[in-house]
């Protein structure tokens, strides 16, 4: 349980550093990009510590050519050395929505608040289950597609003015959050499904990389000054957000997935909720109070493992 309550308090830290500094004069750019600096030193540090930097060559991209069709055909797992082209391609490929889905989530925790934007965040997993339907027809269970449908009618109510119930307005950038949230998480799906999950780590690094590599482009076109300040609050955020998903993959070693990732979701919600309250004395309305227990529900149920 202590990997599960450090990949917590991770996705908390994240959350709070973000909210902390955003009525601060800041540059956004710099931070996000100093913070994926920090998670791809660390990020490396780990692949050279497991001896899996030697996976990380044009062989490996090779061997991933060579058995692609094969596997993608029988729904088979790739080699070691095919599974690491594979981490590769997928983390390149997807680390600039993981890119945008961070910048996406700091606007949405300014404009909605901590605990809603933590909310979208943590429901946005009804997107890769929605996207494996399609692709690979994995059909959800019965109180998992109740969980689905409770999950778009949070997202319904959260939009929704009770005081003139026949104004809806869809809020973009929740919705937009969780589609960019959705499908980052749909990497690790992508992933897996066919890559070992031994070289899951060359995978993290590729995203983080990939995730830099955008971040880094869009700070030169800002063309804006770097500060010390930023730099450092970057470095620190980097941590968080690398070992949040790194203590979440260890306690999976030792807890059932569907229950890791519920408690892991639903304990981040209520406590980002309560700081969110409490200490920055973000306001919430009766509307959103209804659509956050929907929301819960909605995830616990959706983690259901039957």
């Amino acid at each position: 349980m202590i990997y599960l309550a450090l990949s917590i308090l991770c996705g908390i830290l994240v959350a709070v550093i973000f909210r902390m500094f955003e009525n601060q004069k800041i540059n956004l750019h710099v931070i996000i990009t100093f913070n994926y600096i920090s998670a791809l030193i660390v990020s490396l540090i780990i692949v050279v510590y497991k001896n899996m930097f030697n996976l990380i060559t044009l062989s490996s991209l090779h061997n991933f050519m060579n058995e692609y069709k094969i596997v993608f055909c029988n729904a088979d797992i790739l080699s070691i050395e095919a599974s690491a082209g594979w981490a590769m391609i997928t983390g390149t490929l997807f680390g600039p929505i993981f890119c945008f889905s961070f910048f996406q989530y700091q606007k949405s925790i300014s404009i909605s608040g901590m605990g809603i934007a933590s909310t979208f965040m943590k429901i946005s997993v009804v997107i890769p289950m929605i996207i494996s339907m399609f692709f690979w027809k994995e059909y959800p269970s019965s109180l998992q597609s109740a969980g689905i449908i409770l999950c778009i009618i949070s997202i319904l109510i959260f939009n929704l003015d009770f005081e003139n119930i026949k104004h809806f307005k869809l809020d973009k950038n929740l919705i937009l959050l969780i589609i960019l949230g959705g499908l980052a998480q749909f990497t690790a799906k992508v992933y897996q499904k066919y890559g070992s999950v031994d070289c899951r780590d060359i995978l993290t690094l590729f995203i983080f990389l990939s995730s830099f590599i955008t971040s880094l482009i869009l700070l030169i076109r800002q063309k804006s000054h770097i500060y010390a300040k930023d730099i450092m609050i970057g470095l620190t955020l980097g941590i968080p957000n690398l070992f949040n998903t790194t203590f979440l993959v260890l306690a999976l070693s030792y807890i059932d997935t569907s229950v890791a990732y519920m408690l892991s979701s639903l304990i981040s919600i209520i406590i980002i909720l309560i700081i969110g309250l409490f200490f920055f004395k973000e306001k919430i309305y009766k509307k959103d109070i209804i659509g956050l227990m929907i929301a819960l529900v909605s995830i616990y149920l959706i983690n259901s493992s039957h």
